[in-house]
């Protein structure tokens, strides 16, 4: 990698439409390294699927390999992601995506923490 990317260099296109049901959808940390590890090995090589190893994966990422393996059966289950066979690829069909409801997570002192529209509790 460079210090200076250049588009001469290499690039991935991605429809804006893509763009924007990402952008509309709740994912983890590990979920997102994973898609943008899956635009790099796929459309950044004009390929829309690849053979791509969990190892591969976790070597650009720097997940560890057990978080990848989960990450990509969340991203199938969820449909963001399909398989055929040993190749991986991108769904681009995001109305087919299964999205996440609004969460609730759990503060360090125990206190519900509401995100979203709701009000916290008191």
């Amino acid at each position: 990698m460079t210090e200076k990317p250049e588009l001469a260099d290499g690039y991935g296109r991605i429809a804006n439409e893509i763009m924007d049901a990402l952008s509309a959808t709740y994912m983890s940390s590990y979920e997102s390294q994973f898609i943008w590890c899956l635009f790099r090995h796929t459309y950044g090589w004009n390929k829309k699927e690849d053979f791509i190893s969990l190892t591969q994966i976790a070597a650009t990422t720097g997940m560890h390999l057990s978080h990848v393996s989960r990450t990509k059966k969340k991203l199938l289950h969820r449909r963001i992601v399909t398989q055929t066979g040993n190749r991986i690829s991108f769904n681009k069909y995001h109305s087919q995506w299964m999205r996440l409801p609004k969460q609730v997570t759990v503060t360090q002192t125990g206190t519900p923490a509401h995100s979203g529209n709701l009000t916290p509790p008191i």
